[in-house]
């Protein structure tokens, strides 16, 4: 039997698959479901509110996301912060 964390990673992934859900950091939805373990677009779960912080969000779903590895590891242990969005014309 899977630990209470890989479980809770593979109902999240059995999710997010079948819709081929973007990455929550970059947006693309290019993540590798079945990719090795640390390889760049493989996906690996993410915790919005980092579980460091917020031990007690680890196993809440709505805290949780999809995203490659390189983009989480990219954020680290922190939390994303918004960007400014779509400029209203060319600057």
């Amino acid at each position: 039997m899977a630990n209470r964390t890989q479980q809770f990673r593979d109902d999240m992934k059995a999710q997010w698959e079948p819709i081929n859900a973007p990455c929550a950091e970059c947006g693309q939805a290019t993540i590798d479901w079945d990719g090795p373990k640390n390889q760049p677009d493989s996906f690996e779960l993410d915790h919005k509110l980092p579980r460091v912080n917020y031990p007690e969000l680890e196993f809440e779903p709505s805290n949780a996301r999809p995203t490659h590895h390189r983009c989480n590891r990219h954020k680290g242990a922190g939390q994303t912060v918004p960007d400014l969005g779509m400029t209203s014309e060319e600057w």
